[in-house]
């Protein structure tokens, strides 16, 4: 909850208050995502985690175990970002280096839609890597792209 100064508007800035949390069902009133994708917000897998910006959540991420040492990444952010995008990539970054080093995960995988290249530059900087293309795999028939990240020994 520091301050910063903006030396090209000569006024004081009040910098936002980040915070992270263990998700909570009433958080995923904030992301019609749940609802379009008839995810039921009482059974969302664990571990799974909201970020806030003051008390607001902006959003919210997770790792499904799909069988021992092997979790898929998901993620739901508010739209649109307004500047959060720097706070969140850290934030993610520094959350799967944890879940890396608890042991509880040797892969993590996430799947992108084909198109996004800034999609592409979010996998690239939290350290996973392309694996492959998945064809007709989204919900709409639409082509996907297969990442992972591997713990390092």
């Amino acid at each position: 909850s520091g301050e910063r100064f903006s030396c090209s508007r000569r006024r004081w800035t009040l910098a936002p208050e980040y915070t992270i949390r263990e998700f909570r069902p009433v958080d995923a009133g904030n992301f019609p995502e749940f609802a379009a994708l008839g995810i039921d917000k009482m059974t969302v897998p664990m571990p799974a985690f909201t970020a806030c910006c003051g008390y607001e959540p902006i959003a919210c991420a997770g790792i499904v175990p799909v069988r021992p040492g092997i979790g898929e990444a998901w993620a739901m952010f508010r739209q649109p970002m307004n500047g959060h995008r720097i706070y969140l990539a850290r934030a993610v970054r520094d959350g799967l280096e944890q879940l890396f080093a608890q042991g509880q995960f040797r892969r993590i995988q996430a799947i992108i839609t084909v198109g996004r290249p800034d999609l592409i530059r979010w996998m690239a900087f939290l350290g996973f890597e392309r694996e492959g293309t998945l064809r007709a795999y989204g919900i709409h028939g639409d082509d996907c792209l297969m990442y992972a990240r591997i713990r390092e020994s």
